[in-house]
């Protein structure tokens, strides 16, 4: 790897994190990571992994404030068009970021919005799940 990755055998890395687009905007990519955070640390773990591809701008914007740094850049990944009528794998770059995560038990992970309010996580997305993204037209 690059000089200043430290070889692991095992690291925990987030997959196919995603949030509709009508439903971002609420908190819900946030608290997603928040709580993969959560469970990585309970794991005994202190980074976190994941991959975005290089022309997805808005992604990378909300993993830099989340405070994930970019290792590298693949420049030789694949992802899938799903654009067409055929499903293509198709060539792209993708950067690999990594987030170090506080090392001592005593540091805390900031809490998500559920866990401020009180409510478990699933109770935290059934809300979500439930409220339409936009209101209701009204009846005069």
């Amino acid at each position: 790897m690059g000089d200043n990755i430290p070889e692991a055998d095992v690291r925990p890395v987030i997959s196919n994190l995603a949030v509709s687009p009508r439903m971002r905007r609420f908190g819900i990519g946030s608290s997603l990571l928040k709580a993969c955070q959560e469970e990585v640390l309970s794991w005994g773990y202190q980074e976190l992994v994941l991959q975005v591809e290089e022309d997805n701008a808005g992604a990378r914007a909300f993993y830099q404030r989340m405070g994930f740094d970019t290792l590298f850049v693949d420049r030789a990944a694949r992802r899938y068009d799903t654009s067409g009528f055929l499903l293509q794998n198709v060539r792209c770059s993708k950067l690999t970021l990594r987030k170090l995560l506080p090392q001592s038990s005593g540091a805390r992970v900031p809490q998500s919005s559920a866990q401020q309010s009180g409510m478990g996580l699933s109770a935290f997305f059934d809300r979500f799940l439930r409220r339409p993204a936009v209101p209701p037209p009204r009846h005069q």
